[in-house]
């Protein structure tokens, strides 16, 4: 129960996550594509490091497929603008 009420709200607020880029002329999204995935990367880059608990050099866990759900949600962030 608690699981379902978590994806609702998450549905709801990554839903509306973009309804201020419609407001505005993006051009073609490329740049807005760019601009999001650099700050998804920096945002990763940080708690990355702050979840690590040794040295700096040393890295959390990695998880591999991780990375199909990235590559789907830039895809949507592709082509947002477009739509």
């Amino acid at each position: 129960l608690i699981g379902m009420g978590c994806c609702v709200v998450a549905g709801v607020f990554f839903g509306t996550n973009y309804l201020p880029l419609k407001q505005v002329d993006c051009g073609d999204g490329f740049f807005f594509a760019a601009a999001m995935s650099l700050g998804i990367l920096a945002v990763g880059a940080v708690v990355n490091f702050a979840l690590s608990s040794g040295p700096l050099y040393e890295s959390a866990e990695f998880y591999p497929l991780a990375m199909l759900g990235g590559m789907s949600w830039m895809l949507g962030n592709l082509m947002t603008p477009t739509i």
